[in-house]
């Protein structure tokens, strides 16, 4: 199980010009805070993971007077393993923002609801 959280006070420290309004100002895109947490249950050889992210909003022009809301996004993965004499193949199974959440990091750019992925790969030991 594991929590973290970043606080980004990213400012514009430099003047492009006298009077410049955007100095000291947050930049753009980067959110104020993000905060993580995971947690993972292994039994024999499965795994079962799952991620939730928040992510504050974040300005989108550099004078901070507009910004894009904060989001919620949380992923799964179940990942099977296999053992064999030097390899480990595994499959795994991932769906990612399973509550089809709809957000935006840019502008105009949505980002994927609901995703899956399958995966079927060999680990060399």
């Amino acid at each position: 199980f594991t929590i973290n959280s970043t606080i980004n006070t990213v400012k514009k420290m430099n003047r492009d010009f006298p009077n410049d309004a955007t100095y000291g100002k947050q930049l753009v895109y980067l959110p104020l805070q993000t905060f993580n947490t995971s947690a993972s249950i292994t039994e024999s050889n499965i795994m079962f993971s799952i991620q939730h992210t928040w992510t504050s909003f974040r300005y989108v022009t550099e004078m901070n007077d507009r910004f894009l809301p904060q989001y919620n996004v949380t992923s799964a993965s179940l990942l099977y393993q296999f053992s064999f004499e030097s390899f480990r193949p595994f499959l795994k199974f991932e769906s990612t923002n399973i509550f089809n959440q709809s957000y935006q990091v840019f502008p105009l750019y949505p980002m994927p609801l609901r995703e899956f992925h399958f995966t079927l790969g060999i680990q060399k030991l």
